[in-house]
């Protein structure tokens, strides 16, 4: 059965587990027991991308069904377009400036230094010039990519004339690996290659074409069968230019524009399967009442991870403990932590300010 790339498909929650679950690994196990060539790889990255693959198709399709409505039920593209951004901000805006008005309060560093960036969702550029990764808000740097897609996106899919959608897609298609093949042949720093806006614009644009794949009638069942084919192709294809790139056969970094492309197919492949509803190995995995919960409230798993991960080392010392910055226990208790700080602010704090969305109600269920 087809579902329409709206939808609310809880399945795609349990994708969202695996992406934070892949970014706390990433920042709270030691890599450096890897092997060296190994510790090249940017494993974190992974779930980034998941999250922007994810993130296009969801979004996409919501933009899709506005315009849809707007054309059939006489509904004005402003009004639309209105109640998008009122639900995105409900959803996105409170834990994210929380955290940052939190971090001046405590007089973090970093919030002191990057405020101006933070608070304008230009985080981003801010760490691409000094080429940092703060400690607190290294995260954020992805939630400005997010917002500045929000912030143009939505105009050109509302807008424009039906048939150049697909035009914008395929733009988006080249310009991140044509970007990070740019910034890897002029050796630009890690952040500016990867953490700028157009670095990233063909994960969101991945999951753009599939929602607009979704849009069609015969589109679920016919692009399944295609990525059935594509994605263990994409698949070994990513394992080889990993390897290739951790033992220097690779000219270029790990998320060089091939890389990043076999990646993006594989994470379209599995955004597919959930959406339509995954039977078997994989429904099994993604029916997970424990995924789905951790999914639903990953956005905040995901921002507090790292104001955790400081807080559990200090706590530990005046307990007398000694916790590795980095390792499997600093791994089982600071996810701990944040997955108990993720669920205490959705049910006290952004889950009631998410209920403000029944005031911006689209004509029919597009997203819960």
């Amino acid at each position: 059965m087809s579902r329409n790339a709206s939808a609310y498909m809880p399945q795609l929650d349990s994708l969202r587990a695996f992406a934070v679950l892949i970014v706390l690994a990433s920042h709270y196990l030691d890599l450096d027991r890897l092997p060296y060539s190994l510790q090249r790889v940017w494993w974190g990255g992974f779930g980034v991308q998941l999250f922007f693959v994810l993130s296009g198709f969801l979004i996409t399709g919501i933009l899709l069904r506005c315009r849809t409505q707007s054309e059939t039920q006489k509904i004005s593209y402003r009004s639309a377009l209105l109640k998008f951004y009122a639900r995105r901000s409900l959803r996105i805006l409170p834990l994210y400036y929380g955290l940052i008005i939190l971090g001046m309060l405590l007089k973090l560093p970093d919030a002191r230094s990057y405020w101006p960036s933070l608070f304008t969702y230009t985080f981003n550029f801010a760490i691409a010039k000094t080429g940092e990764w703060p400690m607190h808000y290294t995260p954020f740097w992805s939630l400005a990519i997010e917002e500045q897609f929000y912030l143009l996106w939505p105009w050109w899919i509302v807008f424009c004339p039906k048939q150049w959608i697909i035009y914008g897609v395929g733009a988006l298609l080249l310009v991140g690996p044509a970007w990070r093949y740019l910034g890897d042949s002029l050796a630009w720093n890690e952040t500016a290659r990867l953490c700028l806006t157009p670095a990233s614009l063909d994960m969101l644009g991945y999951g753009a074409l599939l929602a607009a794949i979704f849009q069609t009638p015969q589109g679920p069942k016919s692009i399944h069968v295609i990525l059935d084919r594509a994605a263990p192709v994409a698949f070994i294809s990513l394992c080889i230019l990993i390897t290739a790139t951790a033992i220097d056969l690779w000219p270029f970094n790990w998320y060089s524009w091939a890389i990043g492309t076999a990646a993006s197919i594989v994470f379209m492949w599995l955004v597919s399967i959930a959406a339509r509803g995954a039977q078997g190995f994989w429904g099994v995995i993604f029916n997970s009442k424990l995924l789905q919960y951790l999914g639903r409230i990953s956005y905040g798993i995901y921002a507090f991870h790292l104001f955790v991960q400081p807080a559990v080392q200090r706590m530990a010392g005046k307990l007398g403990w000694f916790i590795p910055w980095r390792g499997w226990v600093m791994f089982v208790v600071a996810s701990g932590a944040s997955v108990v700080f993720a669920a205490a602010s959705w049910r006290y704090f952004e889950g009631p300010l998410n209920g403000l969305k029944r005031y911006f109600p689209y004509q029919t269920p597009l997203a819960k």
